[in-house]
Order: C-alpha cells, then structure tokens, then sequence
C-alpha cells in the first residue's frame, strides 16, 4: 500500500499483521480522506480507485461481492474495507445511490484457497469478527451475514487431491448451522457450458445443488466423527501432500516432463479461458500457473495426474503405522 509511504507512516508491506490491523481500523474509523488532491499514482492504482468509485454510485446491489482471492490475512479484508471507504468518501453525496454511506459497500468476501490458507481461515475470521468496527460494520451493512467462499482447485493444485479435500472438510465442518436453505456456489467459467449448456444436464444440476442444500438443512445433523478417525485422515493428509510437493514443486525435472507431456503452452494460446493461463507471463514456473490449465493440462494425456499423485504414499504409511 503505497499511500502509507507517501503520508511518511512508512512501508505497509514491511509491518506486522497487528500493525496493519492497527493502522486500518483507525483510518476506517475516521472520517478524512485517505488520499490527499494531487498525489501521484500510477495508472493502476488509478484504475483500481476509478473503479472503487464507480461502485460507491452504483450501490452494492449492481455487483454483489468483491471477492479477495488469495486471502493470507484479516488486513487483506481490512484492506479492501478501506478501499471502499476512501472511495465514498470522494463521492458526493448527490452520486450516491445510498444516503447512508455505510450501506454503499460491497460484500467484501475472503477466498482462501492454498492449503495453507484453507487451515489458517477459521483463525484469520475469528480475528476479523473479534474486532468491534467489522463486527458492527458486518451487523450494520450486510444483514449480520459474513460470506467465506473455499477454493477447491488451486487447493487441488497447491497439495493435491487427498489433502487438499480433508483441508475442504474441515474448513466447512467449524461454523455449524452455516447452510440454511441457501448456498452459493461458482462456477468456473470453463465449466459453464458443460454444466448448463443443455436444458437435461443443467435440470440435472440444479437437483443436485437442491438436494444437498435440503440435506444440509432439513436432515439432523451427522454425529462428528470420531477423532481417532480425523486423525488418520489428517496424517494421510500429511503424507500425501510431502509426496505430492516432492514430485510437483521441488523435482527439479518436473518442470521439463509437464511442458512435454502436456499441452500446456498451447492451451495458454487459445482463447476459451475466462482468464490468462498465468498469473505472471514472466514465469513459466507451476506456481504462476492457474489451477485450471493445470487440471486440464492432464486431462489430455489421460494421466490425471492431479487425482492420484501423493495417495498410493499416504496409504502405504497408514497400512504401516495403523494397520489395515
């Protein structure tokens, strides 16, 4: 955040987590301006804060959630809160579609995807919800709901498969009760015409959407599973994801197999992607590429590598360590 430079409080990115919690809450807590008239900025930033401003004088109904891909932190929420702060206070009055401005923002929703971050959302909400003005701000704004949105690829991606949905498990088993009668979903978008493209699969769909909400909602709740059970699963979780990251992301000739084997550089070129296959064109490593490519990378050698990679391990240690 370059402002905090700028106003000589010094480099946001070399604080602290409590530093920066410090420092937003007390900036969302006033009512001056942020940005001074006539401070330089590059043509991002710009864009980012046109943008914000737009938003202030739509109103939060036009575009429904910012969503924070990525999410490491609560001031990465925080952060985004001030965002939108700062933009309706350069608004006007007039422009705006909401006279109360606190009821200007958009729901500000954290995406945690990496297995590291999956394991850390329980912590980084509590922390969030455990602070008097988001609190109130959640309460005041949005109707005491607090939207969480789990990434099942790039988790798939980051541990692979067995890991990453025992993470998914027990990030959705800590809030009870957070399903009742709706649940919202996204759909990548290169899935959309697979899943609804014809009346009979998207009906199909959407029953099996229904049926889950009903079951989660209606029927009692599943007894929690034993913790010797949870145990096991998180060890295999373990092995699995150690194997995983060995072959993946520390074989050095991995790199040089996946390129080979896969039609990797070629999807990047086609145009069917609702986003670049990368996220830094500069870096032809795994971790720059997006989990989509990756998934579909494998799908056209038939090796689904994605699927099993890390599995046959954690077995063979459970068989050793517990016993068939």
């Amino acid at each position: 955040m370059w402002v905090t430079t700028y106003l000589g409080y010094g480099s946001y990115l070399e604080w602290d987590e409590d530093k920066r919690i410090e420092w937003l809450i007390n900036e969302l807590q006033g009512r001056r301006p942020l940005i001074p008239p006539g401070m330089p900025m590059s043509a991002e930033v710009r864009e980012v804060l046109d943008t914000a401003r737009v938003v202030a004088q739509l109103g939060p109904g036009s575009l429904g959630a910012y969503v924070i891909s990525m999410t490491k932190a609560a001031s990465d929420v925080l952060a985004v809160e001030l965002l939108q702060r700062e933009a309706i206070v350069q608004v006007s009055p007039e422009e705006r579609w909401e006279s109360n401005p606190g009821r200007c923002t958009l729901r500000v929703v954290p995406l945690f995807e990496t297995l590291e971050d999956l394991d850390a959302g329980g912590p980084i909400m509590r922390r969030l919800l455990a602070l008097p003005w988001y609190r109130q701000h959640v309460r005041h704004a949005h109707g005491n709901h607090q939207e969480v949105m789990l990434g099942y690829s790039d988790s798939g991606k980051d541990a692979g498969r067995l890991a990453a949905n025992w993470a998914l498990y027990r990030c959705q088993s800590q809030p009870p009760g957070s399903v009742e009668g709706s649940f919202r979903i996204t759909e990548q978008g290169e899935m959309v015409q697979a899943k609804f493209g014809i009346s009979a699969v998207a009906q199909y769909q959407l029953e099996i959407y229904t049926t889950a909400v009903l079951l989660a909602s209606v029927k009692p709740p599943s007894p929690p599973k034993h913790q010797c059970w949870r145990d096991v699963m998180t060890r295999l979780g373990e092995v699995s994801c150690e194997a995983y990251r060995a072959v993946v992301y520390k074989d050095p000739a991995f790199i040089t197999y996946f390129k080979h084997a896969t039609p990797e550089a070629e999807l990047g070129n086609l145009n069917i992607g609702s986003r670049p296959a990368r996220r830094r064109a500069d870096n032809a490593g795994i971790n720059t590429l997006r989990a989509i490519p990756w998934q579909f990378a494998w799908t056209q050698t038939r090796l689904i590598l994605p699927s099993w990679l890390g599995i046959g391990d954690a077995l063979f240690k459970a068989i050793e360590e517990v016993g068939a």
